[in-house]
């Protein structure tokens, strides 16, 4: 099969945004320089790209291969990554607010205090994630795989997860508040199921039986003789 992929190093990519280039579709990042934080222009970017329209005209990555990206920081809202490789990138601190990544791959790709309020990840591969206090206010993870991700702390209030597959993951400390859980699959074996919040999450009888007996497992007391 022909590789349709076009090769682009980081400065590359940098200095065409700059340009005001916007589609970077089945595009194939170099893996063998410098991280992208770490290229001459990365800051300028960011403060270039913060004063577009980006809702408008977003950065548009779709079924492009940027495995192993590094770019923490990287201001890239709005941005289009539906059907792109992800996985094993950096992104932590990043700003990824009402991005789509549906149906891409985000393995191991670490996310860690990320915005990605609005974001849409619909049939998305999140396998081993870190999004440990990411900010997700009203995305929608429809059908996403979220095995062993690490969703500690992490902001998730009105979520949708329907189909979702949360096998393994760690929510202690996350805050569910008014998402609904509905159609996930995994949920007994969540761990620190226990210290998330669910206030007024909507579940099935059979998962709100399941969080109760996560709830009924703490030892709140340090119970000792007089």
């Amino acid at each position: 099969m022909t590789d349709t992929f076009k090769s682009i190093s980081g400065r590359e990519l940098i200095r065409r945004i700059l340009d005001g280039e916007r589609d970077f579709s089945r595009t194939r990042l170099s893996t063998t320089e410098a991280p992208l934080y770490e290229q001459e222009g990365f800051q300028e970017m960011a403060a270039y790209l913060q004063k577009q329209d980006l809702r408008n005209e977003p950065v548009i990555a779709e079924g492009a291969d940027w495995r192993g990206l590094r770019a923490p920081g990287l201001f890239f809202p709005s941005t289009r990554f539906a059907g792109a490789d992800l996985s094993g990138a950096d992104l932590r601190n990043s700003d990824l607010r009402r991005a789509a990544f549906n149906e891409a791959k985000l393995q191991q790709t670490n996310l860690e205090g990320a915005i990605i309020i609005h974001g849409r990840f619909v049939n998305t591969d999140l396998s081993g994630a870190n999004m440990r206090g990411a900010d997700m206010y009203e995305a929608k993870f429809t059908g996403t795989v979220l095995r062993g991700t690490d969703l500690t702390f992490a902001q998730m209030p009105r979520i949708g997860l329907d189909g979702g597959d949360l096998t393994g993951a760690a929510v202690g400390g996350a805050n569910l508040y008014r998402s609904d859980l509905r159609g996930v699959t995994g949920l007994d074996s969540v761990r620190d199921l226990g210290r998330a919040s669910f206030h007024q999450t909507v579940v099935t009888r059979k998962q709100m039986e399941t969080i109760e007996k996560a709830f009924r497992s703490l030892a709140y007391f340090d119970v000792r003789d007089d």
